[in-house]
């Protein structure tokens, strides 16, 4: 009985549904799917096969050569279309990773380095700037086998644009070497950062970015001594500078010379660097003398901070979590501090602290200039280059299998 009733209903529910449907019309028809999007790099291999694959008569294929393929990358970079360029020098490699064919890359790569370097050595740069950018990108895609190589021929590299280009090339090679210790710093295979930082602080003694960056990446590796050197050498080429003193001083205490810490910071605190500054120096010094066990002189401290500086979240946090440590509990003093606070003065300057050091910009910048006035020397001597056949590489391995570019 139950059976025949489920039946009935379904029956009955099924046709109200196909009432509603006819009510409502035929549907509407399907939308023709959209073609895939093309990436403006695999645009560029489509057009790059259709020229390479065409034989002399118009009809027989031809191989594909290797070095084609990774001087169209350089014409790209050279000419300014920096996306599309890195783009398929990072294509390239990657499809012949593993490959019998790997190893004719590294050797093009090379030997067209050497190549720009006794045609115009201010070409060489350009290229090296390419090489870190495809650095970069492939350490972001965790291809770390073939950015260990690319930092191999870069340090090949840098020696030899150094040694061709002399000493103008001094401070340029300095911007490059800083901006690819900054992204070696920052990204998932920081070793060696240091090393490239100090290179280039050795090129461009005068210049501050090298060891403002270098105190950073030591703070972030807790090498607090090393922070101290970078600060003290800093400080050498900008007497005074307030930020490089609040490092140097915030680094002595890490390294347990809590005196001389202190001294410096009480100087920040009383002086008239930017805001930031002394906030942080006043929040340093009260922890250090909590630290010695004077948590009235650091209640003083913040005290008279957050009359200085009254829109201050952190020091209004940090005075209140004082007085209730000293009173052990909720304190009135405390309440009618934080009911007085002023609102939000921005930033907060420990953020600021630990953030990378806004003076590299000006060295972005810089760099940036550099190498696009370059880029034309690039493509220049690309093509002389090029309408030399007898610098052509014709070993057999370097013939590419089409499979891997299709």
């Amino acid at each position: 009985m139950w059976p025949q009733r489920i039946r009935f209903s379904l029956d009955v529910r099924c046709a109200a549904l196909a009432a509603c449907l006819a009510l409502l019309g035929p549907p509407p028809p399907a939308a023709a799917a959209s073609p895939a999007a093309v990436s403006p790099v695999a645009e560029a291999w489509r057009d790059f096969l259709a020229v390479a694959l065409r034989g002399p008569d118009g009809r027989r294929p031809e191989p594909l050569v290797i070095e084609d393929a990774y001087r169209l990358a350089l014409r790209h970079w050279g000419s300014g279309r920096l996306e599309l360029g890195g783009g398929l020098l990072v294509d390239l490699e990657q499809r012949f990773a593993g490959s019998e064919e790997r190893a004719c890359i590294d050797r093009l790569e090379r030997h067209t380095f050497e190549r720009l370097l006794d045609a115009e050595p201010e070409a060489g740069l350009v290229v090296m700037g390419l090489h870190v950018a495809l650095w970069a990108e492939q350490v972001k895609q965790r291809h770390f086998a073939l950015a260990i190589g690319t930092e191999q021929r870069l340090e090949g590299w840098i020696d030899a644009y150094a040694e061709a280009a002399g000493e103008a090339a001094a401070e340029p090679l300095a911007w490059l070497l800083v901006h690819w210790g900054e992204v070696k710093g920052w990204s998932l295979y920081p070793a060696g950062a240091e090393e490239l930082l100090a290179r280039a602080a050795a090129l461009a003694p005068l210049r501050t970015e090298a060891p403002r960056l270098s105190i950073l990446l030591a703070e972030k590796t807790w090498r607090y001594n090393a922070a101290v050197a970078w600060a003290e050498r800093l400080l050498a080429i900008v007497p005074g500078d307030p930020e490089a003193a609040l490092r140097h001083a915030v680094n002595l205490a890490r390294t347990g010379k809590e005196e001389a810490s202190r001294a410096e910071l009480a100087a920040l605190a009383a002086g008239d660097a930017e805001p930031w500054v002394r906030i942080l120096a006043y929040e340093e010094l009260a922890r250090l003398e909590t630290r010695r066990g004077a948590p009235g002189r650091a209640i003083a401290l913040l005290q008279e901070a957050t009359g200085r500086f009254p829109r201050s979240e952190q020091l209004a946090l940090q005075l209140a979590h004082a007085l209730r440590r000293r009173d052990g509990r909720p304190s009135p003093l405390a309440v009618e501090i934080l009911d007085a606070w002023q609102g939000d003065a921005g930033p907060s300057p420990r953020v600021r602290y630990d953030s990378e050091p806004r003076r590299i910009d000006g060295l972005r910048q810089h760099l940036q200039a550099a190498l696009d006035r370059r880029r034309p020397l690039l493509a220049r001597t690309l093509e002389a280059i090029e309408a030399d056949d007898g610098t052509r590489i014709k070993a057999p391995h370097c013939w590419g299998k089409l499979r891997l570019l299709r």
